[in-house]
């Protein structure tokens, strides 16, 4: 709180504001006396404060730097209202000080004590003060101690203020008679003045312009010699004019407005501008102007001084480009450059070395040594070296290794002296390149070379090295024993007359003499089959690499051979066991389409109709028939699609669709679709989606939510009543997702775990009443692995087991906004018209199951044809809004019935969707590319089918 004003206030600032002390530099009386004070009283800071009407101002401050505070927040505005010494030992149970911001905030004073300053009228203007920052005791002695420094500070004052006043009177008697002096020598210099002016003027080599304001636009009215030499202009050419006829294109305006404002305001002005003298010459002119007044205040004249300063602006100017030019090499160079002193600290870094070893820049580095950024072990070895370069005084060279983020680095730092005028080091200068990866390739061709002389004895190869002239130079043990000659019989003789049938040697002697006059040579680097010839003349099949080897001297030549006979039998056989196999497997897919489609069809009826029935109110004897008509559909179904998926994995027929995707969203979808079968067995999740929020992995969306429904589904069935499913994720390094689904099941025996994986081997659950076909773990192994992923186990017998899906984590997801409803719905929900739909299909079961779905849907009306040639001049007559089409018709294929119907202009942009019981993918893929919108699977999904009119039909105009 603000402390009230003493009596007589107004008289004591006016004593105050008499000592003319306020806002004066620091002096070193008082300086002394705060230095004292806190050395007596052992305390951190002291402080001569003196109080105006606003403030607490510091005469001089010990341990802290500080100029003024508000006198609202001041500890001693409220020693002033007393004579005597004032203590807080603790200001935290001061209520005058409690909420003071210098207490309960930064710097956290506790202690004060102040003794007023208090002059001989009896007026207290300020305090000799004491400030601690923890609370302490403060004895009757030690009060009057600084009560008496305090007199001391206005003893000095006191001192200070006598002191000037006789300087001031002394000085008044010296001004009165250096005035009678003064008018005496004016008398005598006045002539000699004005002529050594006017000497001065016409010899300095300073352009002198003189105007004269009380004239029309200011008009110059004299200029020296130095004036015409700089601008080019004779006297008679300026006398008259203003002298803005020196202002060109390249002048600065804004330094000229300012010009014009200083003279307009008759101060004086500074300033660089780029003037033109006589010819256009420009020339950079450092100008002064100075007012000259009367004694009277009248502005008599207007004085310009000019430079030219061009080879000084031209020299900095060369200067700031040579220093951006040091600065850009600095930044830029891939070494480390860096200026310690002799104590090793830094005072200069380039940007190669903030970015590797501070990135809150240069600013973090300079003043600190090598501790900051090294463990002690290095920063003690670097700086034994620095301190090498100052006691030799001369460039030393060094290797040192230091660590970085991606681990430990190798420098060859070249160090030398920076000398002063006398040649003694103040500092070093360092450049350090980073020789990490020359030590790692001298450490690899040490290891190298080693490696080459056991590869070449251990080889079972034939490598021989022959020189520019052919003849063998070096071979290894294998040469030796598939050639059947001693390396004494063949190094120095000429290679083609040993190994190199007869029929091919001239040609081999042409190539290297090729290569000897182009430096081309058609058969190096390449991989070639020939034939070879024993040292018993028998030929065989090897396969031949030719490499030069690069070197100062003449070339030489290296080859690998392999004598290939064996395999060029085994070869023939492969290709013979090849074409068997791809007719093998070609047969294979051909009928598991045909089964595929075989299969779908009738399912198409059987699924559909079961669905419309579903539909449809009826008893409960009828809802369970039609329920186990649909189950074993479904079932049926179900294991078709997986012993398909399964067979085009093995084949390598799959393909995933990977992106980024959220682990919480896929396995919330996946969870709704097991949900009805948990409940059915009263077994509970233990999942919390929240906390898997933001884990995403690399995976196909479809497939991951495949594997998830197979885990969790048996994950249930081999559960007990009333179990427990439990999933969570888990981050396993460098950068994998561990996603863990555990049941409180019966567990899986040591035995049994190895037959886990095998496809249709249920082990036993088959005659427990359990439903599967045992496909669904192998399958979910399969996607797995081709996402870049593994499933693990763990199991134990009455326990329950654990199936982990180890996945790689993506950065971020793939948001999808939000679908807008159809255009063609009205306010109400329904269709706004019925819209034509055109289904090209032969089996009349299929026919019928169409036509029940389309009366399910308000916006459709079914157009059928049950042949090919019929689907064109259907769709021209009713211009349906959506087509769907079978591949199998009895007089056109489907294909060709797409191709007929997008070659129409008039219905281009109709959408087409194949309808077809074939479910193999390139299938799909092929009429997708050939411009179908779409392509369904049979048996059809009702609510599937359903949704597609919604999708593609468009509303009437």
């Amino acid at each position: 709180m603000r402390p009230p004003n003493p009596p007589a206030e107004t008289e004591r600032l006016l004593k105050l504001i008499s000592y003319n002390i306020l806002d004066t530099p620091p002096e070193a009386p008082f300086d002394r006396i705060t230095s004292l004070a806190a050395r007596i009283f052992s305390v951190p800071i002291a402080l001569v404060s003196l109080i105006d009407a606003n403030r607490q101002w510091f005469k001089s401050c010990f341990g802290v730097d500080l100029k003024e505070t508000g006198r609202e927040i001041s500890f001693c505005a409220h020693t002033i209202l007393s004579t005597k010494v004032t203590t807080v030992p603790d200001l935290t149970l001061d209520p005058r000080f409690a909420d003071n911001p210098m207490v309960a905030g930064p710097p956290g004073v506790r202690f004060y004590a102040g003794a007023p300053l208090k002059t001989a009228d009896g007026h207290s203007i300020g305090t000799l003060c004491l400030v601690d920052m923890k609370a302490r005791a403060f004895s009757l002695l030690e009060e009057a101690t600084l009560a008496d420094l305090a007199a001391l500070v206005v003893d000095e004052l006191e001192f200070r203020s006598s002191q000037k006043r006789l300087q001031a009177e002394l000085a008044e008697k010296k001004s009165i008679a250096a005035e009678l002096e003064k008018s005496n020598k004016e008398l005598r210099l006045a002539l000699r003045r004005n002529s050594l002016l006017s000497t001065a003027i016409n010899s300095t080599n300073v352009g002198v312009l003189v105007s004269d304001p009380n004239l029309p636009d200011n008009p110059a009215v004299f200029v020296n010699p130095a004036f015409e030499k700089i601008t080019g202009y004779k006297s008679e050419d300026v006398l008259g004019h203003n002298c803005r006829f020196m202002q060109g294109p390249g002048t600065d305006r804004e330094i000229v407005r300012k010009m014009r404002e200083a003279i307009a305001a008759r101060r004086p002005f500074n300033g660089l501008l780029l003037n033109y003298g006589k010819g256009g010459v420009s020339f950079w002119n450092e100008l002064m102007i100075n007012p000259v007044f009367d004694a009277d205040g009248t502005l008599l004249n207007f004085v310009g001084l000019q430079n030219d300063v061009t080879a000084r602006v031209n020299a900095q100017q060369a200067l700031r480009e040579s220093e951006a030019r040091l600065q850009a090499i600095l930044d830029n160079t891939t070494s480390l450059i860096y200026v310690k002193d002799t104590g090793g600290r830094y005072l200069l870094a380039n940007r190669q070395f903030c970015t590797l070893f501070s990135p809150q820049g240069e600013s973090a580095i300079l003043g600190n040594t090598d501790s900051a950024f090294h463990s002690p072990q290095i920063a003690l070895l670097l700086h034994e070296n620095d301190r090498r370069v100052f006691a030799t005084n001369s460039s030393l060279e060094f290797e040192e290794t230091v660590m970085q983020a991606d681990g430990a680095h190798t420098y060859l730092s070249l160090k030398f002296p920076l000398r002063d005028s006398e040649g003694q080091p103040y500092a070093l200068c360092g450049i350090s390149t980073d020789i990490t990866a020359r030590k790692q390739t001298e450490e690899a061709l040490h290891q190298s070379k080693a490696r080459h002389t056991a590869i070449l004895e251990a080889s079972l190869d034939s490598i021989l090295t022959i020189d520019h002239q052919g003849c063998v130079v070096e071979i290894n043990f294998a040469t030796e024993t598939i050639f059947g000659y001693s390396a004494a019989q063949m190094i120095g003789k000429e290679m083609a007359m040993l190994i190199v049938p007869p029929q091919y040697r001239e040609a081999h002697r042409n190539g290297i003499r090729r290569f000897l006059e182009t430096g081309e040579g058609p058969v190096l680097g390449k991989r070639l089959e020939l034939s070879a010839m024993r040292s018993d003349g028998s030929e065989f099949p090897i396969e031949l690499t030719i490499m030069r080897i690069v070197s100062d001297g003449p070339p030489m030549f290296t080859g690998h051979m392999r004598d290939i006979s064996a395999r060029k039998q085994v070869e023939e056989k492969l290709q013979q066991a090849k074409a068997e196999a791809e007719r093998a497997n070609a047969a294979k897919s051909a009928f598991l389409s045909r089964m595929s489609h075989e299969l779908r069809t009738p399912l198409n009826a059987i699924l559909g109709f079961s669905q419309l029935l579903q539909r449809r109110p009826l008893d409960e004897r009828q809802t369970e028939s039609v329920g186990f008509i649909a189950k074993g559909g479904r079932h049926l179904l179900d294991l078709i699609d997986e012993v398909l998926d399964l067979t085009r994995i093995e084949s390598g027929n799959t393909s995933i669709s990977a992106e980024s995707v959220e682990i919480s969203d896929a396995l919330e979808e996946s969870l709704s679709l097991v949900q009805n079968l948990a409940e059915s067995r009263a077994i509970r999740f233990d999942v919390n989606l929240i906390d898997m929020a933001d884990r995403f992995v690399t995976a196909d969306r479809q497939r991951l939510k495949q594997i998830f429904v197979n885990l969790l589904s048996n994950a249930i069935k081999y559960n007990h009543d009333g179990g427990t499913v439990s999933v969570d994720c888990q981050k396993r390094l460098p950068a994998l997702l561990c996603i863990h689904i555990h049941d409180t099941g019966r567990g899986i025996s040591a035995e049994k775990m190895e037959r886990l994986f095998v496809p249709f081997e249920r082990l036993g659950a088959e005659h427990e009443g359990i439903e599967g076909h045992g496909i669904g773990l192998a399958l979910s192994r399969q996607l797995a692995t081709l996402m870049g992923g593994v499933i693990e186990v763990q199991s134990e017998v009455g326990r329950g087991s654990t199936f982990s899906l180890v996945l790689p984590m993506a950065a971020n997801a793939q948001l999808s906004l939000p679908k807008e409803k159809s255009a063609f719905y009205g306010e109400n929900g329904r269709f706004r018209t019925k819209r034509n739909v055109l289904y090209v299909e032969d089996n009349p079961a299929n026919l019928r199951l169409m036509e029940h779905v389309a009366s399910e849907h308000a916006g459709v009306r079914l157009i059928t044809a049950t042949r090919g040639g019929d689907a064109l001049p259907l769709a021209l007559a009713h211009r349906p809004a959506l087509i769907l089409l079978d591949l199998h018709l009895p007089d056109l294929g489907g294909e060709q019935v797409l191709s007929q119907l997008r070659d129409e202009r008039l219905l281009s942009g109709t959408p087409i969707v194949i309808i077809s019981a074939d479910a193999m993918s390139r299938q799909a893929h092929r009429l997708l590319a050939a411009g179908a919108n779409d392509y369904i699977t049979k048996p059809i999904e009702v609510e599937s089918i359903l949704r597609l009119f919604s999708r593609y039909l468009t509303p009437a105009t």
